[in-house]
């Protein structure tokens, strides 16, 4: 069995509260959120409360587009949410997603978790070199720009 673990802060010039809006907001259709990274992944969910499921649809160039099916596993009001693999998915484990406040009034979206999976599994290899690091840059460079001073 393996572990891949990721621990990922993302500044944002919005509140802590703000960004929590906007995220909530975008999980119901990623699709619509300017500030997510649209050609990796698209994530909807009807609604941020405990068990809920949330459909996840995983992009890569030249790959069919794979579906995984995920659950909300606690939600933390105004704050943040966890969510886990629901069954038949490849990897066990859970990701913690918390919008902290900053002293200057800014926020950070702290977005961590672990997976578990059989060592040679493609989704580990897919998640550790192509996903992870593609999403969290294009999701950071999303969050650069919501709550930027406009020209």
């Amino acid at each position: 069995m393996a572990t891949v673990s990721f621990d990922h802060h993302l500044p944002c010039r919005l509140s802590a509260d703000a960004l929590h809006e906007r995220l909530v907001a975008a999980l119901v259709d990623t699709d619509e959120a300017p500030f997510w990274p649209h050609r990796l992944n698209r994530v909807r969910i009807a609604e941020l409360q405990l068990d809920a499921p949330i459909a996840a649809t995983y992009r890569a160039p030249g790959w069919p587009d794979t579906q995984r099916a995920y659950r909300v596993s606690e939600v933390r009001s105004g704050s943040g949410f966890s969510y886990a693999p629901s069954e038949g998915h490849p990897f066990g484990g859970e990701v913690h997603v918390d919008c902290v406040p900053a002293p200057d009034g800014s926020s950070t979206l702290h977005w961590r978790g672990t997976y578990h999976m059989g060592a040679w599994r493609p989704e580990r290899l897919f998640f550790k070199a192509y996903f992870e690091p593609r999403f969290f840059a294009g999701l950071a460079d999303g969050l650069r720009h919501i709550g930027a001073p406009t020209p």
